[in-house]
């Protein structure tokens, strides 16, 4: 089984690139180098970048890259999945690559060795006075400053697909992926599920990836964890100053509990930010909900149609 550690970057084409950047640069990106008229993003957590940008004719997802623990597992994705053959990386940090396909298309990579770097400082963490547990003692709450999200790392990506069946075969089979939840339609048709790292009794993010069945292949979000859910609250104050383009949130999932906030850049890619999510390990089985029963956001009374509209 090949041994995945995190999901690493995701690689986009865009139509409209330099838009891309400026919605970037407000959602809290940071540029870490170029290479011709690609772009590689960072954040402020210790990945050497995040997310790739490439100008193109039409906005579409060119790859979706998970790190691995070691050069054996590329050689080994070579030798036993029939990916490509290892080939260097150009981008920061270095490191090298295979490449795998999914059964909608979708170009999976893995990468080894891609060199980290120092982690930005971050505020420490939100005192919160609860009524069982007080935390701040003669001093006033300490709210960030209006501004960019600060990013800390991809946390999960979101798919649309045509072929649920064959998805949940290939990304458990091949990637190894574990099931934390999923969605059926009148108690046979699977619609919808969310794969955790299969890191066995280790404690991992409720899911990496989840993909829903809309009869299309694409990618539906990118999600990026930030430190609380009020950096969240003024974050969005920020993107609503600038202009731009709500999806949904503040709110929160009910599947994986995570705090999010969904926007969209000018060439309708969706991005998102993360707090508070679950995080689970071997010993959690599986759930399955009936997707009529399921909601998008247990704070709002919104419909799950403006979500994935």
């Amino acid at each position: 089984m090949l041994r995945l550690k995190a999901l690493h970057h995701v690689h986009v084409q865009v139509a409209d690139l330099a838009e891309n950047e400026r919605f970037a640069t407000a959602f809290g990106f940071h540029e870490a180098g170029r290479e011709e008229a690609k772009i590689y993003f960072r954040t402020s957590g210790n990945d050497a970048y995040s997310y790739v940008a490439q100008p193109g004719e039409q906005t579409q997802l060119c790859s979706i890259a998970f790190a691995v623990e070691s050069y054996e597992d590329l050689e080994s994705a070579v030798r036993e999945r029939g990916a490509t053959p290892v080939r260097p990386l150009t981008g920061p940090g270095g490191g090298e690559a295979v490449s795998l396909t999914d059964p909608e298309g979708n170009i999976i990579d893995l990468v080894y060795g891609i060199k980290e770097r120092q982690p930005d400082a971050m505020r420490r963490p939100m005192a919160h006075n609860h009524p069982l547990a007080r935390m701040r003692f003669n001093e006033a709450h300490d709210y960030p400053a209006m501004g960019p999200s600060t990013l800390l790392r991809l946390g999960h990506i979101g798919l649309f697909i045509k072929d649920f069946k064959r998805c949940d075969e290939w990304y458990r089979n091949v990637l190894g992926l574990v099931a934390s939840d999923q969605l059926h339609i009148g108690g046979a048709q699977y619609v919808g599920g969310f794969y955790r790292i299969n890191r066995g009794a280790e404690w991992v993010d409720h899911h990496a990836i989840a993909f829903f069945a809309f009869g299309k292949s694409e990618v539906h979000h990118m999600s990026f964890e930030v430190p609380d859910s009020e950096h969240q609250f003024i974050a969005h104050r920020h993107m609503q100053k600038g202009g731009w383009e709500p999806v949904w949130g503040v709110g929160r999932h009910p599947l994986g509990s995570h705090v999010f906030d969904v926007w969209k850049d000018p060439n309708g890619l969706r991005f998102e930010t993360f707090t508070d999510t679950d995080v689970c390990n071997n010993d959690r089985p599986m759930g399955i909900h009936a997707i009529e029963a399921s909601e998008m956001d247990v704070w709002s009374n919104d419909p799950a149609t403006k979500y994935f509209a």
